[in-house]
């Protein structure tokens, strides 16, 4: 779940929090990021989930991400490609939540992982999408590690979250949402697309379209429902897009709430 970066972020309200809160509570998993939301915004039931602690700071460039070494962030390297790459907080996990990803001198938390037995989460301070990683394949790879300490099996539905950009572009808003939301995708030559629906657990429950498409932008609305037309419960769920030559996902939140 991505709650944005500064001047441009979503703010939990106290019922959504503790919707998600329940959410885990019956054995869920969430990866929640954001700048503001572990800070100043309000700090709703699900924050309370992460078992880390936020710690005040003046404002600082957030340089190279380092990973740590026997946790599954070992071995990578980013960089935050965003246009405002500042932060003011760091994070420091209470155990047995761990830090994965720290600054330079391992001083300050960035993301961090907690296995709470009947749930797990992922907090992040830094948007994933803007990472740029400096191996070619690092992204790729966190991904699939992130995955893995979820045991959501990736091949059970072919996630690759990397899009060829020159070929195709999408996108989902509102996300989170709670009655519908809707996919837009651009396309540089024809084909044919399909976008199918998944739940965290990699069930496919809705093709909402497999049929030829002109050059362009679209738009496709997903309603929370299944192919059988009943309304799905809140959970994280995945999109995938297929074209004749390139696919992709993405991550949704559906909370089964009006805000």
């Amino acid at each position: 779940m991505n709650l944005g970066v500064y001047f441009s972020n979503y703010e939990l309200n106290e019922h959504q929090g503790e919707v998600l809160a329940e959410y885990l509570n019956n054995g869920g998993n969430l990866y929640m990021e954001g700048r503001s939301t572990w800070i100043d915004d309000i700090q709703t039931a699900v924050h309370d989930k992460f078992n880390i602690n936020v710690i005040h700071d003046s404002w600082f460039l957030i340089d190279t991400l380092f990973g740590v070494t026997g946790l599954l962030s070992e071995n990578m390297m980013f960089v935050d490609s965003t246009e405002t790459p500042i932060n003011k907080y760091y994070f420091d996990a209470v155990s047995p939540a761990e830090i994965i990803f720290y600054n330079n001198d391992t001083t300050k938390g960035y993301v961090s992982i907690y296995d709470a037995e009947n749930y797990k989460v992922i907090a992040s301070s830094v948007n994933f999408g803007e990472l740029a990683g400096i191996a070619p394949d690092n992204k790729n790879e966190l991904f699939s590690k992130y995955l893995e300490f979820f045991k959501v099996g990736q091949n059970s539905f072919g996630i690759n979250e990397t899009f060829d950009k020159n070929k195709i572009k999408v996108k989902n808003y509102p996300n989170p949402f709670s009655k519908q939301t809707t996919l837009d995708f651009s396309l540089e030559t024809s084909s044919k697309v399909s976008i199918d629906i998944f739940d965290i657990n990699g069930r496919k429950i809705n093709s909402l379209i497999n049929r030829n498409f002109e050059k362009g932008n679209h738009k496709i609305v997903w309603n929370a429902n299944d192919n059988f037309g009943k309304t799905a419960t809140a959970g994280i769920y995945f999109y995938r897009i297929k074209t004749d030559k390139y696919c992709g996902s993405g991550k949704m939140i559906l909370m089964n709430v009006e805000y």
